[in-house]
């Protein structure tokens, strides 16, 4: 078989957050697992477990076990760790193969070249035969189906855990970008402080990621005075308890995040050239991410600026999706990343 050709073991590699996700060319995406690796902190220093199941033993072993989340804002702060998950997912998803993989992968706007090295350095623990390093922006717009390759201008915000990047991109660029350290993991602190403050009831985040997607609409005030239990611990007696928690308080707590998000992509769109503002008011706004997932958000950021606003299919997965057709078309989209640097 020529290196050139169909190989089973061409891969993109997106490295959230919370989530890696791996997709394999021919199979589609394969690996979809937590961001974290459970370590024994005694004197041997094992690996107990990595992916998932590190996040299951999270709160339910001795004070030893450490959960470790080697990335942190979209970026890579534990380049060991991340090796070791790495090495793990892509074993996990491809086995042994003759022929060593191609990789594409991902990385955040913003990403100063020494975090780009530290990103190569990772999926390099793969023993990748060629890697391509691009955009997780551009590998989203073109998950969620837009013509980012075109000589038009597509609009992209992405809603991450642990950071929200807003592009507006054309012909295979990016014309203007912004980001901010907010997002689903913001949005579930402020939940958790929310009902520690008013109803002196301590929760988990995941507790809380559960709670806010069952919000009706977020793009507005809930004057049905709905409330949902919520199961926790009282933080005067430290024993388990039960409360009834107001919807609407939630909402709230919610949109002192996304406030946030919204300034961000207020920045962008008031700096969006003349001539690109109408590809904008045509194309619409196109959301995508895990935490754009949050009930009427889409109208919520029509509310906001007057423009049409679309949520992505498989909205927190458009990254990899992307960044799987480009591996569908490796040498193709290889070829395109090279051009573009020099």
């Amino acid at each position: 078989m020529a290196l050139g050709q169909f190989s089973p073991a061409d891969l993109a590699i997106d490295m959230g957050t919370n989530r890696t996700r791996i997709y394999v060319r021919g199979k589609g995406i394969v690996i979809n697992e937590a961001s974290a690796v459970a370590m024994d902190s005694g004197k041997n220093g094992r690996i107990v477990a990595i992916g998932d199941s590190a996040e299951e033993v999270a709160g339910r072993s001795d004070n030893r076990i450490r959960i470790l989340h080697p990335v942190q804002q979209g970026k890579i702060t534990d380049l060991e760790t991340a090796q070791l998950m790495i090495q793990y997912f892509v074993n996990k998803a491809i086995g042994t193969v003759r022929l060593k993989p191609r990789a594409i992968a991902v990385k955040p706007i913003g990403c100063t070249r020494m975090e780009e090295s530290i990103l190569k350095r990772t999926v390099e623990t793969i023993g990748c035969r060629a890697m391509v390093i691009t955009d997780s922006i551009i590998a989203s717009g073109i998950g969620a189906g837009l013509s980012v390759y075109e000589p038009q201008g597509s609009f992209i915000v992405d809603i991450g855990a642990g950071k929200t990047e807003i592009a507006l991109t054309s012909m295979g660029g990016i014309v203007i970008s912004h980001s901010v350290p907010v997002g689903g993991n913001q949005i579930d602190r402020e939940i958790v402080e929310h009902i520690r403050r008013e109803y002196e009831m301590s929760i988990v985040e995941h507790t809380a990621e559960q709670i806010k997607f069952d919000l009706t609409d977020i793009s507005r005030p809930d004057t049905s005075d709905r409330y949902i239990v919520v199961r926790g611990r009282d933080i005067a007696t430290g024993m388990p308890t039960t409360a009834e928690i107001r919807i609407e308080g939630i909402r709230a707590a919610v949109c002192t995040v996304l406030d946030q998000i919204l300034e961000a992509v207020k920045w962008v769109l008031t700096r969006v050239p003349p001539e690109m503002c109408v590809d904008v008011l045509k194309n619409g706004i196109m959301v995508c991410g895990g935490s754009s997932l949050l009930p009427k958000l889409a109208d919520k950021i029509t509310d906001a600026f007057g423009v049409p606003s679309l949520i992505a299919r498989e909205a927190g997965e458009c990254a990899v999706l992307g960044a799987g057709y480009m591996a569908d078309h490796f040498e193709v989209y290889s070829s395109s990343v090279e051009n573009k640097k020099l």
